[in-house]
C-alpha cells in the first residue's frame, strides 16, 4: 500500500560523513523526497528539471529523520548510496547529531543570507540615480558584512568538518537488534561483481551487508531471506549509474523483492542504454510497475576529466 511510504518518508536533506559532490544518488534522494512532499502519488508521471515549478501548496510538515527503510543497493561501489541513503535506513544514535545538524542549517541560512544582502547591495549601487553617500553607505554595510560573513563562514566550516567526522558513527546501523524490534529496523544491503568495491562499501561503514554478487544473485538470495522471514518485501531498490541496460530480467527481479508500493530508483546513460523511454515504459507497465517520474537528462563528471549524460527513473510497484 502507499500508507507505509508515506510513513517511512521523512528524510533528511544532509547526511553525516557526505561530501556534497555524489551527484547521482543525491539527485535519486531529492527525486524520492519531492516525490512525496509534494503529492505526486497519485500523478501519472513527472518530468523533473531544475526549472519546473512546484505546486502552490508547500510541502507537509515531516519529522528530519525517518530511520526504518529496508533498502537494497545493486551495484555499491565505493558506497556513495550507502553514505547518501543512511538517513532513510537508520536512526540517529543520540541527540546530539539532532542539535548538531540543526545548528549547521542555521549556519547555512545565516550565511546565505548575508551573501544575498551583500549582492543586493552591490546590485543597489549600480542603478541610475544613486547618490555618492548612498553609495559610500552601501560600501560600509558590504564591508561589515564582509567581517560577519568571515566569522559565520569559519564556524560552518568548523561544523561541516565534525558533522563529516561522524560518518557512519551518527548512526544506529550494527547495532543487534532486539527480537521486538527486528522487523521494525532499517537496513542497506548492497553487492557488487568487483570484491574490491565491496570492501570499500564495508569500510564506508553504511551497509549492515555487501556482498561480492551480481545482482540476480543478490536479488534471488535476498529474495530467499525475505520469505524466510515473513517480510512482504523492501521498501527500495536502487542503482545509481551502476547499469547500463536495465530490461526485462531486472525488473522482473526488484518486483520480486519489493513491497507493494516500493520503489525502484535507478540512474541510465541514456546516449549507450540499449532500451529507450517508450520501451522501458512499457515494460515497466507489464511487470506492474508505475513510472512516476524521469528526471531530465543532466551530466555528470567521471575520472579523468570525461563526462557523460545520466537520465533517473522512479518506478513504484503497482498492485498485482
Amino acid at each position: 500500500t502507499l500508507e507505509f511510504i508515506m510513513e517511512k518518508l521523512s528524510l533528511d536533506e544532509r547526511v553525516a560523513g557526505m561530501p556534497s559532490n555524489h551527484d547521482v544518488p543525491e539527485r535519486m534522494a531529492q527525486i524520492i523526497r519531492d516525490f512525496v512532499h509534494y503529492g505526486w502519488f497519485n500523478s501519472q508521471s513527472y518530468v523533473v528539471s531544475p526549472d519546473l515549478p512546484h505546486p502552490d501548496s508547500p510541502p507537509p510538515s515531516v519529522p528530519p529523520v525517518c530511520g526504518k527503510w529496508k533498502v537494497f543497493d545493486l551495484g555499491c561501489g565505493t558506497g556513495t548510496c550507502g553514505v547518501t541513503f543512511a538517513p532513510f535506513a537508520y536512526l540517529y544514535r543520540n541527540n546530539e547529531f539532532e542539535i548538531l545538524k540543526a545548528d549547521l542549517r542555521q549556519a547555512e541560512v545565516n550565511v546565505s543570507k548575508l551573501r544575498e544582502s551583500n549582492v543586493e547591495l552591490r546590485n543597489a549601487m549600480l542603478e541610475e540615480g544613486v547618490s555618492k553617500e548612498d553609495r559610500d553607505l552601501y560600501e560600509e554595510v558590504i564591508r561589515e558584512n564582509k567581517k560577519v560573513l568571515g566569522d559565520k563562514e569559519k564556524v560552518l566550516r568548523g561544523m561541516e568538518t565534525r558533522w563529516s567526522e561522524l560518518g557512519a558513527a551518527a548512526f544506529i546501523v550494527h547495532d543487534a537488534p532486539t527480537d521486538a524490534d527486528r522487523n521494525d529496523r532499517g537496513f542497506i544491503k548492497g553487492c557488487d561483481v568487483s570484491q574490491k568495491m565491496v570492501k570499500c562499501a564495508i569500510s564506508c561503514g553504511y551497509y549492515s551487508e555487501a556482498v561480492n554478487a551480481d545482482y540476480q544473485k543478490f536479488l534471488s538470495d535476498m529474495k530467499g531471506e525475505l520469505i524466510g522471514a515473513g517480510e512482504a518485501g523492501v521498501d527500495l531498490v536502487l542503482s545509481a549509474d551502476t547499469l547500463i541496460h536495465v530490461g526485462e530480467d531486472m525488473l522482473f527481479r526488484v518486483s520480486g523483492v519489493l513491497r507493494e508500493g516500493g520503489l525502484f530508483v535507478f540512474a541510465v546513460d541514456p546516449i549507450q542504454d540499449t532500451y529507450d523511454e517508450k520501451y522501458l515504459r512499457r515494460l515497466a507497465k507489464e511487470k506492474f510497475f508505475d513510472v512516476k517520474v524521469v528526471s531530465e537528462d543532466f551530466v555528470i563528471k567521471r575520472e579523468k576529466g570525461c563526462s557523460s549524460d545520466t537520465r533517473i527513473y522512479l518506478l513504484q510497484k503497482s498492485s498485482i
